[in-house]
């Protein structure tokens, strides 16, 4: 199984690498076009990835796991 992506502007397809030789089935599904990268954004992002030391994500762990079951067994709260 292949995944082809490309565009296409209403009457042409092009696509981002070459198509495989061959004979194969088709399936065609086509979604909106993305806004374009704003490459500020993404370098803000990247610039605060990985800024947490391992004891910062101890520490968030721990109160993820201690609040996990936060609701059960208070009534008002309990969806299970």
């Amino acid at each position: 199984m292949y995944k082809i992506k490309g565009t296409y502007d209403g009457k042409n397809f092009n696509f981002e690498d070459p198509l495989p030789k061959g004979n194969f089935n088709v399936e065609l599904r086509l979604s909106k076009e993305k806004g374009k990268i704003d490459k500020h954004k993404i370098n803000k992002i990247l610039e605060f990835s990985g800024i947490w030391s391992d004891l910062d994500t101890e520490i968030f762990d721990d109160i993820i796991e201690k609040r996990k079951d936060f609701s059960k067994g208070r009534e008002e709260y309990d969806i299970s």
